[in-house]
């Protein structure tokens, strides 16, 4: 019964390469707050503040809470960190990218980094469809990267993107769950918190439902649960994940589960295809109501 959104869901990241990417025009200056991902009161994620986006983690527009992702650029083997804070052993993971460019529209939020030889567009879609209340209705956002070399000169360019079971609960000592679904149209990674907590909030932060990370199947992407520093560490090492899923389900900080997927673009000098992230957060049932007397779901 869940498919018929999870091919809705895969019409819609095609349809973000094709169409949502054509002209964006915004604001010039850095506000106090940047959408990030802003689809509902609990799919809400900002970056605040002037720090560096490679050197900050989003936060929960519910209670300012942590929502961690990572966002990696590799380019001739050297690595940018557009978006996160990740360090292991003191030392940040990447170089920090200077920011070129940075938009806002009613519905995009669009950053330009300097990676090296390569300029990375990172674009965050917040889709509005009026005239197409399934794809409204869907709790996702999307992000497009693309890559273009700055100097006329070839380069080869991996990119990558991950999500922790922060954006579950603030609460990290908390277990969570996990899997990893494939089809010839979708990769799914789907991570929850057990127990589920039906109805019930922290702080502001829903404590039930499932969030998800997904992208479409292509030439290049690989995908990995595992502990931060394995796959953060792995990307930075060889510019890809191994196609494996961690089955060892514990809290949300035991080693930190990661939710990754990663792009090999090869050599690139002109623009390349976007490539496009999903990121969702559902609830079933949505919400608790009383008719006639009796509660409903």
């Amino acid at each position: 019964m869940w498919w018929w959104w999870k091919n809705v869901l895969a019409a819609t990241l095609l349809s973000t390469v094709t169409v949502d990417l054509q002209g964006v025009y915004g604001f010039t200056y850095t506000p106090g707050g940047v959408p990030l991902a802003v689809k509902s009161p609990f799919l809400s994620t900002w970056k605040l503040g002037s720090v560096p986006m490679g050197r900050d983690w989003p936060l929960s527009g519910g209670n300012l809470g942590i929502t961690a992702w990572v966002g990696f650029a590799r380019v001739d083997d050297v690595l940018y960190s557009f978006l996160g804070a990740p360090a292991a052993s003191g030392s940040w993971f990447g170089r920090s990218p200077r920011t070129k460019d940075f938009e806002i529209t009613a519905t995009q939020t669009i950053y330009t980094f300097e990676c090296g030889g390569v300029d990375v567009k990172v674009t965050f879609i917040n889709p509005i469809e009026p005239s197409d209340f399934t794809r409204l209705s869907l709790p996702f956002v999307y992000v497009s990267i693309i890559a273009s070399s700055n100097d006329g000169a070839s380069h080869r360019v991996q990119v990558y993107s991950d999500l922790t079971g922060e954006w579950l609960s603030e609460d990290v000592r908390k277990t969570m769950t996990w899997s990893t679904t494939k089809s010839d149209n979708l990769i799914l990674h789907t991570f929850s918190l057990a127990p589920q907590n039906q109805f019930q909030t922290t702080d502001n932060r829903v404590e039930y439902g499932h969030a998800y990370h997904a992208m479409l199947p292509s030439e290049g992407v690989t995908y990995q649960i595992a502990g931060d520093r394995v796959v953060r560490g792995g990307f930075n090492t060889t510019g890809h994940l191994n196609n494996t899923a961690d089955t060892d389900f514990r809290a949300i900080s035991n080693n930190w589960p990661c939710f990754s997927f990663a792009k090999d673009l090869g050599n690139i000098t002109n623009p390349s295809p976007p490539v496009v992230f999903a990121v969702g957060l559902s609830r079933d049932p949505a919400i608790s109501y009383t008719a006639s007397g009796t509660q409903q779901s």
